[in-house]
């Protein structure tokens, strides 16, 4: 990422973003008189000296700016408080109340935090190892300007793929794309297969050799009665990163340890029901995704229903342990 003046003053529109949210929280140390619970223009323009090692007399012209700047560019959430000596929050349009929760969802709010990462991937302060699904690809960002096109005039492609379960490459046809999703660690390719009449997903870094279809007149084919995708419907079935909404999804009941639920509720926000604080029901099409989470917790979730589950997983347990019966060979 080239380092130039423009990408400096919006690393710290960033900066200032981050202020707001926080109220200042994390760098009261640097604040003259600190209130709390609220966030100055003055108060930013000390911490943004500080945390700047003081290379600029002042910051206060571009916190200035970078309130605007927010407010004309998001239609959900603004930033109140321009001239207030009570300082700046982030307010919900509709309600005019500050909503931290769904400010956290907003997608400009989402974007500047991406654009942050970024920022700081270049600097070498972070990892950025959700980038290496493209890093698969023979072309990235032809990929992308490719998918783009494609989701936006539901055009219909082609592709092949390698799955890592089969160690084996099939073809994909005739299928339309409608979402890129980043999710549970990894990028995923959404779309309808038309053959079968399906939505699906696949993994990108297994995707390999798009092309579009042609029609007869041999210019792109489009898919005129594409169904309305709706995201978190095709996801209410899944679990982990398998979606296989072509099966019939089962419940499968799990007993918890005390204690364990509010972690668990934060890794899998939104997924299954919980009976009491020690029960939790998972609807899903891939049971075998759930047994991979029981192994994962060593022992202290255990299965209570349905018996074929169970079954499947005391079967997973028996390969196991003959595994570690078997001899090495010398």
């Amino acid at each position: 990422m080239p380092h130039n003046k423009n990408m400096e003053t919006f690393e710290e529109y960033l900066q200032v973003y981050g202020l707001i949210e926080s109220k200042g929280r994390y760098f009261q140390k640097y604040i003259r008189k600190f209130y709390p619970h609220k966030i100055t223009q003055p108060n930013m323009n000390d911490i943004m000296i500080a945390i700047n090692n003081g290379k600029e007399d002042s910051y206060e012209g571009r916190i200035k700016d970078a309130i605007p700047f927010f407010n004309k560019i998001n239609e959900n959430f603004m930033i109140y408080g321009k001239e207030r000596p009570k300082g700046c929050i982030f307010i919900n349009k509709n309600s005019t109340k500050e909503d931290p929760k769904n400010l956290k969802k907003d997608n400009v709010y989402k974007t500047f935090l991406m654009s942050y990462l970024s920022i700081l991937a270049d600097k070498g302060s972070i990892n950025m190892n959700m980038l290496r699904a493209w890093e698969e690809q023979e072309f990235p960002l032809a990929f992308l300007t490719f998918m783009d096109i494609a989701i936006q005039n539901k055009m219909v492609i082609q592709f092949e793929y390698f799955s890592d379960r089969k160690q084996e490459l099939s073809k994909v046809e005739r299928f339309v794309p409608v979402k890129l999703s980043f999710q549970d660690k990894y990028w995923f390719l959404i779309g309808r297969k038309l053959d079968d009449n399906i939505w699906i997903q696949y993994l990108v870094y297994g995707i390999k050799n798009v092309v579009p279809v042609l029609n007869k007149e041999g210019n792109f084919e489009k898919c005129k009665n594409l169904p309305k995708f709706d995201l978190k419907k095709f996801y209410e079935n899944t679990f982990g990163s398998a979606m296989l909404n072509y099966t019939d999804p089962i419940t499968i009941t799990l007993q918890i340890p005390r204690g364990y639920k509010d972690a668990i509720s934060k890794r899998h926000d939104g997924i299954g029901k919980w009976i009491d604080d020690v029960t939790w029901e998972i609807t899903t099409c891939a049971p075998n995704e759930v047994i991979d989470f029981v192994f994962k917790w060593g022992g202290h979730i255990k299965i209570l229903s349905p018996d074929n589950v169970i079954t499947e997983f005391k079967k997973r347990l028996k390969v196991f342990n003959e595994q570690y019966k078997m001899k090495r060979k010398p």
